[in-house]
């Protein structure tokens, strides 16, 4: 057994020839560059591309999912909180337990937690704990909403930043 079989993260290296899985990658941590089809890692330093990306740890980079980006640990009903640190873009929809950076999605951004920076979908965002900016075209919605929601419908139980939409709500005051 060699040294590089018992390591069980991708080395930080330059290569012309990033590290292709076809078509699935199971690996625990990545340093680097990550391209493939179905993209799951325990941690991610770096760029991480495929048609559905899923982290079940923290993230650290850049994330483009042609359909979907996944930032969390979920064990049955319960979900373990992990940190998003970073750029996601994904076609259809963004999900993480917290995220601090910016999200784009053509369909929805879900943060579970926190979420510091931008969120912008094509139908809508969601976020628990929203320190930042939500942007859509239908709806946003945040338990708590700091800064600013532009979209057709805001919602936010506790506000302490701006809204601008055809529907407004706060409910909590």
């Amino acid at each position: 057994i060699s040294f590089a079989e018992n390591i069980k993260w991708t080395p930080a290296k330059f290569t012309l020839t990033p590290r292709l899985s076809l078509p699935k990658s199971d690996i625990a941590k990545v340093m680097g560059l990550d391209l493939g089809f179905s993209n799951r890692s325990e941690k991610v330093y770096g760029i991480q591309t495929a048609i559905t990306n899923d982290i079940e740890g923290d993230s650290y980079g850049f994330q483009l999912g042609i359909l979907a980006n996944r930032n969390m640990i979920s064990t049955g009903s319960t979900s373990i909180q992990t940190n998003s640190y970073g750029f996601q873009l994904a076609g259809l929809q963004n999900v993480a337990s917290n995220h601090y950076g910016i999200q784009v999605a053509g369909l929805s951004n879900v943060v579970q937690g926190d979420n510091n920076g931008i969120q912008i979908a094509g139908v809508f965002n969601i976020a628990h704990n929203n320190s930042g900016v939500q942007m859509s075209l239908a709806m946003n919605d945040a338990q708590k909403q700091s800064i600013l929601q532009i979209a057709l419908v805001n919602g936010a139980y506790s506000l302490s930043g701006g809204q601008i939409g055809f529907a407004n709500r706060i409910e909590g005051g």
